[in-house]
Formats: C-alpha cells, sequence, structure tokens
C-alpha cells in the first residue's frame, strides 16, 4: 500500500467515510477507491476536512464546487480531470445530506 492509499484508508475509521465507501464499492470497487482517494486529495489541497464539508449547508457547498473548479481552470486542468475531481465531491456531499 503507498503512502496515498494508506492515508485514504485512514478516512475509513469514520462511520460515515466507511458507509459512504461500501455503497460506492456495491456499484464498483474501483470508483469506490478513486472516489476515497480524490476526497482525501481535495480536503488536503483546500484546507478542509471531510466533516468540514460534510456541514456545509446547500450554498456553501455550490459555492466551494464552483471555487474548486476555478482552481483547477486557473492551473490548466483539463476539464474532463476536473469533472472527474467534482463527481466524488458531489458523491459526498449527497450521501451527507441524506
Amino acid at each position: 500500500m503507498t503512502g496515498d492509499e494508506s492515508r485514504s484508508r485512514r478516512l475509513l475509521s469514520d462511520p460515515d467515510v466507511r458507509r459512504w465507501y461500501t455503497n460506492l464499492c456495491e456499484g464498483s470497487e474501483l470508483t469506490a477507491d478513486i472516489y476515497l482517494r480524490r476526497l482525501e486529495m481535495i480536503c488536503e489541497v483546500f484546507g478542509k476536512s471531510h466533516q468540514d464539508l460534510a456541514k456545509l449547508d446547500a450554498k456553501s457547498a455550490y459555492n466551494f464546487l464552483v471555487d474548486l473548479v476555478a482552481a483547477y481552470r486557473r492551473k490548466g486542468v483539463e476539464g474532463s480531470t476536473i469533472k472527474s475531481y467534482v463527481k466524488p465531491i458531489k458523491s459526498w456531499f449527497l450521501h451527507t445530506t441524506s
């Protein structure tokens, strides 16, 4: 297990993250692993914890996603790559608001 994988796996000690991950695994374990790593990476890059993101109201969550897209566009990241960062965060938001 690489350092990135072990950091992401630590997120699984949180019951909400574990539940979200397990549900994603029902569709695809590969997708679940990627989404878990992306959640960890986005939290690290933007200085937020997964709990911080879970506490955002709908408007703040929307603003976070808009800011995420804008930040990656400024860095010259391709749209398809940005989408691959947004999808896991949207999934996390949907899980935490359900």
